[in-house]
């Protein structure tokens, strides 16, 4: 895969690649993107730094909130998302 060249070049052991290095370039040159995630996690050097889905909108959805209400929703919304006392 040509699309990994750039990305291995100045690779060194023990480094992680994110995806925020890569993301733009890989989308400009075509939709390869999970194929390159896909090698790059296989070697164990993938680190996925992207912004998650639910945080953004959970964030957009809460932005116009007052503080403590927000603050509760926001705890909740975690809680019953990845479970918790």
């Amino acid at each position: 895969m040509q699309k990994l060249a750039p990305l291995l070049a100045q690779h060194h052991e023990g480094d992680l690649v994110r995806v925020s290095d890569f993301y733009t370039m890989i989308r400009r040159r075509g939709n390869g993107l999970i194929d390159v995630m896909d090698v790059l996690s296989t070697m164990g050097i993938l680190l996925d730094d992207r912004p998650s889905v639910f945080g953004t909108w959970l964030e957009s959805t809460i932005d116009n909130m007052p503080g403590l209400i927000a603050g509760y929703v926001r705890r909740c919304a975690h809680v019953l998302r990845e479970g918790g006392p």
